[in-house]
């Protein structure tokens, strides 16, 4: 299992991958991510990701949106849209989102 700055990391590259112009490399950023939102640390590292205002704004809000499609698709089964997995099964990551983005530490 990869660490959650190795998880960051790819992310993050991956984001630069989908902001390029670059067709090939966006939808090779697009497979990428795919496979990355299966791990359990994934929805920790987009909010780290988010929050952190040394890394480039672009980057921030890509991480941001992802964020927040993922949080309304997965967090809890009582929505329309729930698709698995549910976040609130990771009760401890969900904690640490929260904190994060109440930059409550």
């Amino acid at each position: 299992m990869e660490s959650l700055s190795d998880l960051r990391s790819m992310i993050e590259q991956t984001l630069t991958m989908i902001i390029t112009p670059d067709q090939q490399l966006i939808e090779k950023g697009q497979t990428q991510l795919q496979a990355l939102e299966l791990l359990d640390t994934y929805t920790l590292a987009l909010t780290e990701i988010a929050v952190d205002n040394t890394r480039d704004i672009s980057i921030r809000q890509l991480a941001g949106v992802l964020l927040r499609k993922y949080v309304s698709k997965h967090w809890t089964r009582d929505t329309e849209h729930f698709v698995e997995p549910e976040v609130s099964e990771q009760v401890e990551n969900r904690k640490k989102i929260h904190r994060k983005l109440l930059k409550i530490r």
